[in-house]
């Protein structure tokens, strides 16, 4: 946020702003303040009336700062974890990984092996409890017959200790 009160900026300065806060952390009084700006001259009175009300409290105009980043991180595509998959199950990776609905589709048909579903995907009420994943009986590569075992062929067995029973074990 560049511009401070008394500067003069055009509305294609505030148009290309407001387009750029579409991926950015802008405060809603300090988009009130740009919409004003890109659109004056446009807007009926209620308009303005309810804009100007909310950027009254706009960080823009004053000296007020935040220490909340207005930028974040930009997403990544999915390819990590497409390779990911591919190594643990074995299947092709006819995916674009920039895609969601590619990615979707294909953790759909790599989930079958292990029967996951996408559209049961909340960890508290879907997953299920340690003997359940183990009633399938499905071995992964390190030899234990866990279903959420799939992790181990990647890596070596994690030393974890478990929150609920205190053991040491591997990833699953």
């Amino acid at each position: 946020m560049k511009h401070r009160k008394g500067s003069e900026r055009s509305r294609r300065d505030a148009l290309v702003e407001l387009h750029g806060s579409l991926d950015r952390r802008y405060r809603p009084e300090d988009v009130a303040e740009l919409v004003l700006e890109a659109l004056a001259g446009r807007l009926s009175v209620r308009e303005r009336l309810v804009l100007g009300r909310a950027a009254r409290h706009s960080s823009r105009g004053s000296a007020w700062f935040t220490s909340m980043s207005s930028d974040y991180a930009r997403p990544v595509g999915g390819a990590r974890q497409v390779a990911t998959a591919t190594r643990l199950f074995g299947a092709p990776a006819e995916v674009d990984p920039d895609d969601p609905d590619s990615l979707l589709a294909y953790a759909g048909t790599v989930g079958r092996t292990i029967e996951w579903t996408p559209d049961r995907t909340d960890f508290l009420a879907d997953r299920l409890n340690r003997e359940a994943r183990e009633a399938p009986g499905w071995t992964c590569r390190s030899g234990s017959t866990t279903a959420g075992s799939a992790c181990c062929a990647a890596s070596p067995p994690r030393r974890t200790r478990s929150r609920s029973s205190g053991k040491s074990g591997g990833c699953c």
